[in-house]
């Protein structure tokens, strides 16, 4: 009895964490498009770089935890996006780049891929 409690409380957990995230990345997604009308140097623009690389820190932390029960090479594809994502943000920073596009688009496929 408790084990099936326990499987059925973990989908639950397991789901609404996967709904959280979708959310989160939903959220920087609109954040970096505002960001993007605004400029990079704007308050909103700054705002949103400081959430994505806040976000991508915690998912590449989950990412990295044994617990996470993705399989191994789609938890290495992800790794890979996050680690261009913050690369790309502390690019932007440096005033390297202003190319809010990629993390746009990579940040709408991410969260695409885990609503469906």
């Amino acid at each position: 009895m408790y084990t099936s409690y326990y499987a059925e409380s973990s989908q639950l957990s397991g789901s609404c964490q996967k709904s959280n995230e979708v959310q989160a990345i939903n959220h920087l997604v609109e954040c970096l498009k505002e960001a993007k009308v605004q400029g990079v140097q704007s308050v909103v623009g700054i705002n949103a770089l400081y959430q994505t690389n806040l976000v991508w820190c915690f998912l590449l932390e989950d990412l990295a935890k044994p617990e996470n029960t993705l399989p191994d090479q789609l938890k290495a594809d992800l790794v890979s996006i996050g680690l261009f994502i913050l690369k790309e943000v502390g690019r932007i920073r440096q005033n390297e780049s202003d190319n809010l596009d990629a993390l746009i688009d990579l940040n709408t496929m991410i969260s695409t891929g885990l609503a469906q």
